[in-house]
């Protein structure tokens, strides 16, 4: 799989009455999940738009080809969101079908972040940038008003990945970036005592970022809880997971 053909940039920007942008911010990724220009990304990007911008989709592979986002439909309880746009590279790649996914699956995330430009262009350059790693976690504690289980990744989603896919080695979509959580491990610490009522403690902490990601069990039921059944079936269970089948 060309890992940049199903992907879109997603910007916000303001036009001048030529249709022209002539300011422009990266709010994150989006990529097709199925046929008449559809696509997906998270919520939190589409309602990071001031009202005087439009929500734009960069070709990942030609950054100087946009089309607006139409048709957009936020989920109404989760961080996942729907849209439409026209023209053509519409490749999507399969979202997997099964029940379950496991500690330890594979996974990987192909996007892109802003490198920036001298000015007075400003213009948009978009380097790709790739992680490989793991589900680190995966438990059913919903995360209000963001996803109905936590799925943690061995890696940080970095700014601009937010409606990355994530994919499986066989070729399939099993997630899809949304944030991050962090945890703590202790390198240092000192306690001392000047005196029977007074303690005096130091303590310096390393953080641990995870990225969080919606599963593709979580983004089938968000489409279907959307009136979304048109998207085509992806592997199943035993597909991907032929070494606990025989």
């Amino acid at each position: 799989m060309q890992l940049a053909e199903h992907l879109k940039i997603i910007i916000s920007g303001v036009t001048d009455a030529n249709g022209d942008i002539v300011s422009w911010r990266h709010l994150g990724t989006a990529f097709h999940i199925g046929n008449g220009g559809l696509i997906a990304t998270c919520s939190h990007i589409i309602r990071a738009k001031n009202d005087n911008e439009t929500l734009f989709a960069l070709d990942a592979t030609n950054q100087r080809r946009y089309v607006p986002l139409e048709e957009i439909v936020c989920h109404p309880n989760y961080d996942f969101a729907v849209a439409r746009i026209d023209g053509p590279g519409l490749h999507f790649p399969l979202i997997y079908s099964g029940e379950n996914l496991y500690l330890g699956d594979d996974v990987l995330a192909f996007s892109y972040f802003n490198a920036g430009t001298a000015p007075p262009e400003h213009l948009p350059n978009f380097q790709g940038r790739l992680f490989k790693g793991h589900i680190a976690s995966i438990f059913h504690q919903e995360l209000r008003g963001v996803s109905p289980r936590t799925c943690e990744i061995s890696f940080p989603s970095i700014a601009g990945f937010s409606g990355t896919p994530l994919l499986h080695p066989k070729d399939c979509v099993i997630g899809m970036l949304h944030g991050n959580s962090e945890s703590t491990i202790e390198l240092y610490k000192y306690e001392e005592f000047s005196d029977p009522s007074t303690k005096l403690s130091e303590s310096i902490h390393r953080l641990v970022e995870f990225g969080l990601a919606h599963t593709a069990m979580d983004i089938r039921r968000f489409l279907a809880e959307m009136g979304i059944n048109d998207i085509p079936p992806g592997p199943s269970q035993q597909a991907l997971y032929t070494q606990f089948f025989p």
